[in-house]
């Protein structure tokens, strides 16, 4: 079966990342738009930035600059006594622990989807009919080598078979819950979708291993599943939204925040000028806007010096003298990170800046330990500055009411590598609608990495799998990723590829207030403005 596999457009310096680039792109400096977002491609260019791509209300440059920064404002996990707060032993989880871990989160999936079910009160007679399939514990099983001569609903996690020691997702299996005592993985038989026409796109699919999904099929020998339809369940769930307006938007002012995604120091191997760590020309940029703009929130992800950054840190290494006379083998990676966070600190004090700064640490940070989940940065920045905070990777932060998910893990890029589906899209903006099913894919999950096993770049601690759980369903989340910068609305959450600095790019969001505290739905769409920009730099 040769279903279609995806292959994004990547925003990269090295040729040798992906080669899939988009003709379009590689002959324009600007980005394409999505279906939520018009391009405005502006001859009066501000001062410090350039507009990319909007979401919301298109807004002056005017109406960004805050006239008061407000600081009265929670900013926290959303569950602290949950969260992932500190340093933990890693490498040394033994196989049941992580299988256990594995199959809690499925169970619980599979028992708050039923639950949704149970509550779920849809007028459509055919969803009514599978809601209550779905919430019934006799229609729904997870036990796949059951021989049935009915059409049965099944319920489970999905896998790719092996081939030379590679995943190979024309090989599709299902894995239930407990699947190391039962041994309950069986293949899947998707002839029936590549055979029959698909006018309606009923019979779309799109897959990934670890895709948690509801599935209709036939086993008659006990060997085989043969799937006769896939249950789009997200449309059953009930965003899990803060009950409370976000107090930061009761008031007058609006509320801002910016996020800038590292890497950032950009070294570039065809370039005669010598590459130097030391650079803080982007954190002067950033520096530049907040002292223009006055933002609420600044949120920085990490990392601040990619892995593959390495080969040019150690060639620079061997320089001779500084212009500050230090040598460089002096600069030690933990002093090159605190050289970009103190230059950014330095000039923000020197000029009165009052914004709160948030750093989201990165697992593919040169020199740190890299695991996934991550624990925050060290405090000592803290201690030294009272508006710079550091959390965990990924987090689920509230800031002033407001529920932020962030991560800096690229977990777009790593499923559109594992991504398979049948959708046929007849639409010009590709994709668009490729990113945007990604995205929903994250959100239905309610889970910030729900690709399984992870990509070989992250080095997953599975006893520790369920602080990647969304525990509330976020107002913004935030995803940096090498794929172009997109904003979309999926059902309710914004969610966010702000691009990377390197590329001056920067994503700003702007939270209008509520005139009365009763017109909070749960949703802040309707409230929110968000624009990708070029800086100047």
């Amino acid at each position: 079966m040769d279903f279609e596999e995806n292959n994004l457009e990547v925003e990269v310096d090295e040729p040798s990342i992906d080669q899939d680039y988009v003709e379009s792109n590689a002959k324009h400096d600007d980005y394409f738009d999505n279906d939520d977002m018009k391009d405005d491609y502006l001859f009066d260019i501000p001062e410090l930035s350039r507009i990319i791509l909007y979401f919301g209300n298109s807004l002056n440059d005017k109406e960004w600059m805050c006239q008061k920064v407000k600081s009265d404002f929670d900013l926290n996990y959303m569950t602290p006594t949950i969260a992932l707060k500190e340093p933990f032993k890693f490498m040394s989880s033994k196989f049941l622990e992580s299988n256990e871990a594995l199959n809690d989160h499925l169970d619980n999936f599979i028992f708050e989807l039923k639950n949704f079910c149970q509550e779920n009160d849809t007028d459509s007679n055919a969803d009514q009919s599978l809601i209550k399939d779905i919430a019934d514990e006799d229609s729904l099983t997870t036990r796949m080598k059951t021989k049935t001569v009915v059409e049965t609903l099944y319920a489970g996690r999905i896998r790719y078979g092996m081939t030379n020691g590679q995943l190979n997702p024309q090989i599709i299996q299902l894995e239930g819950p407990f699947s190391l005592n039962r041994g309950e993985i069986i293949p899947l038989d998707l002839s029936l979708f590549k055979n029959s026409p698909n006018e309606n796109g009923e019979l779309d699919f799109s897959l990934f291993p670890g895709k948690i999904v509801i599935l209709k099929g036939q086993n008659f020998t006990g060997n085989y599943i043969s799937v006769t339809k896939f249950i789009d369940y997200a449309k059953f769930i009930v965003p899990d939204f803060p009950l409370k307006c976000p107090p930061v938007l009761l008031g007058q002012h609006s509320f801002n925040i910016i996020c800038a995604c590292g890497s950032f120091v950009k070294f570039d191997p065809h370039s005669n000028k010598k590459n130097d760590p030391t650079d803080t020309s982007y954190m002067q940029a950033i520096a530049d806007y907040l002292k223009k703009y006055n933002p609420d929130v600044l949120l920085l992800f990490g990392p601040f010096f990619d892995e593959s950054q390495l080969d040019a840190i150690q060639k620079w290494s061997l320089q001779d003298t500084l212009v500050d006379n230090s040598y460089p083998y002096q600069w030690s990676l933990e002093r090159l990170i605190q050289h970009q966070i103190r230059a950014l600190m330095d000039i923000i004090e020197s000029r009165s800046i009052h914004t709160k700064i948030v750093i989201i640490p990165s697992s593919n940070e040169l020199g740190q330990a890299n695991v996934y989940p991550m624990y925050p940065m060290e405090n000592k920045f803290a201690k030294e500055y009272s508006n710079v905070r550091s959390y965990s990777n990924p987090a689920l932060l509230n800031i002033g009411g407001i529920s932020f998910g962030v991560t800096s893990t690229d977990i777009l890029l790593h499923l559109s590598r594992k991504e398979i589906n049948n959708i046929k899209s007849t639409n010009t903006k590709i994709q668009s609608e490729r990113l945007e099913r990604l995205c929903g894919h994250i959100i239905s999950h309610r889970h910030f990495y729900p690709l399984l096993p992870p990509d070989q770049s992250v080095n997953m601690e599975y006893p520790l799998y369920h602080h990647l759980s969304m525990v509330v369903t976020p107002h913004i989340l935030v995803i940096p990723s090498m794929l172009r910068p997109f904003v979309y609305n999926i059902n309710g959450t914004i969610v966010i590829n702000p691009g990377k600095i390197i590329k001056n790019t920067i994503a700003r969001i702007m939270f209008e207030p509520f005139k009365n505290e009763k017109d909070y739905s749960g949703s802040l769409y309707q409230y929110t403005n968000v624009e990708i920009i070029k800086l100047k730099h």
